[in-house]
């Protein structure tokens, strides 16, 4: 997994990511498999690749693993829970932040699609408000490489996160 040059704001955010996150699980959650499942609505005989273990003991773990890809169109974002949410966007953001290397994350972070929507996010993927700043942060991190990289439509779509959730109070 390719790496981005370490930076003193680098290393400043991904420790706040693991302090605001550290106590997140995914007790009682959706698990990425799961999702997956839910996904092809439990059809038997269905094949689809699971490479991600899911004996992981924490998001940090998740993050690690070369196995989870959080980018591949079927299950993931759209059916976790609020708390399997929780889990792995911790896991998706200290891996873009590290890495570089964001995919989607920022199109399932985007608040700005319509109130229902900002409604619904924000009722079911309960973050707390020390979460929402670091999101934030993260996604300012993102944007400005986007504008560094020349990257307009990145750009756009991180600046979007950043409107939508600079604009939702912290609860």
């Amino acid at each position: 997994m390719p790496t981005t040059p370490p930076d003193p704001d680098t290393d400043a955010l991904l420790s706040e990511i693991v302090e605001a996150f550290r106590n997140v699980n995914r007790v009682n959650g959706r698990t990425w498999t799961d999702a997956m499942a839910l996904d092809l609505m439990g059809v038997p005989r269905v094949d689809f690749p699971i490479v991600h273990r899911e004996d992981d003991q924490s998001w940090l773990d998740v993050a690690d693993d070369a196995g989870w890809d959080p980018y591949r169109g079927v299950g993931g974002w759209p059916f976790l829970d609020g708390v399997g949410f929780r889990y792995y966007l911790a896991a998706a953001m200290y891996r873009a932040v590290r890495t570089g290397e964001s995919g989607d994350l920022a199109h399932q972070m985007d608040l700005t699609f319509t109130a229902k929507a900002r409604r619904r996010f924000l009722d079911q993927w309960i973050l707390d408000a020390r979460q929402q700043r670091v999101a934030v942060r993260v996604a300012e991190l993102m944007r400005a490489r986007a504008f560094a990289a020349d990257d307009t439509s990145g750009f756009d779509e991180w600046d979007r996160v950043v409107q939508g959730w600079s604009a939702h109070p912290s609860q």
